[in-house]
């Protein structure tokens, strides 16, 4: 009775200025910049509300863009405990809306009439692609990672498993790959650079791609230095010929494929040395046995 009153003092005290725009109808619907109200308020125009707007009752309050409830707009009603907001008129059972409920487990936003959420939110953490959030992100399904060109970062899975991988600024491609199964027994792949890891490194097998190996060291026209050529570079470099010093590999480091060869190198030169040694031992047995023999012929004679 009193709200009544209240809205009957406004008509009347607008009424000489606007009597044709406001309107108390025969079924006690009040309109106000409408002289055909079809709901107990209905307002046509600007409303300036200063104060709490108390809406109670078992049904929605609804705040429709558009003449009719096929606008989009906001519900807030107690049958989903939250808010959603839709893109037209829900009935039928049809759920063409986007939906956002909130309750004591927690929040879901769903986008049109799909079953998961596309989002969740709950004191464990955000879901994506799911409501059962288990860390501070759980994501169901693939995901993409935009960089500041065409670069990215995609997360997703096939029949063997999931992968990471990194795209180059193009967007075509790859970069690094790390699976979580093997393919051709690598799980990791790095196509534009090395790693940098400050600690150990522990691994049951190390293949290396090589271009070169030392076998040279075996041709004929190989310059293989001779022993007192090797002994005055060593007293006067104190290492191997071909064979970085304790300087150079403390500040630069070791390549494996280069080093291995050097290595091999020096193994074959030194197989070579034993190889001539042994035609000087052989030389020397077959000068001494014949030196006996003559020997054996003087003390005869």
């Amino acid at each position: 009775m009193r709200y009544s009153l209240v809205f009957t003092l406004v008509l009347m005290s607008g009424y000489g200025v606007c009597q044709s725009t406001n309107k108390i109808d025969s079924n006690g619907n009040i309109g106000i910049g409408t002289l055909k109200p079809i709901v107990k308020l209905e307002v046509v125009g600007g409303t300036i509300l200063r104060g709490i707007l108390d809406i109670r009752g078992d049904e929605f309050a609804q705040f429709i863009q558009g003449s009719n409830a096929d606008g989009r707009g906001v519900a807030i009603g107690p049958n989903d405990f939250g808010l959603k907001t839709r893109y037209r008129k829900w009935g039928g059972g049809s759920r063409a809306f986007n939906q956002v409920w909130y309750d004591q487990g927690g929040s879901d936003f769903y986008f049109g009439s799909a079953k998961t959420p596309i989002f969740s939110i709950s004191e464990k953490g955000v879901g994506v692609g799911t409501s059962n959030t288990t860390h501070k992100l759980t994501v169901a399904g693939a995901g993409k990672f935009m960089g500041t060109k065409s670069d990215y970062t995609e997360i997703n899975s096939n029949n063997s498993g999931q992968y990471i991988r990194q795209y180059e600024n193009d967007g075509s491609k790859v970069s690094w790959l790390i699976r979580g199964y093997s393919n051709n027994k690598l799980q990791a792949e790095f196509n534009s650079g090395g790693i940098l890891v400050k600690g150990k490194v522990q691994a049951e097998e190390v293949n290396i791609t090589m271009d070169a190996w030392a076998d040279y060291v075996f041709d004929a026209d190989y310059p293989l230095m001779d022993l007192d050529q090797l002994r005055l570079f060593i007293d006067e470099n104190g290492h191997l010929p071909g064979i970085p010093n304790k300087e150079e590999v403390i500040k630069e480091g070791l390549n494996l494929s280069e080093i291995n060869t050097k290595l091999l190198e020096k193994i074959e030169e030194l197989t070579l040395y034993i190889l001539h040694q042994e035609e000087k031992i052989q030389e020397l047995l077959e000068l001494k046995e014949e030196v006996s023999k003559l020997k054996e012929a003087i003390l005869i004679e």
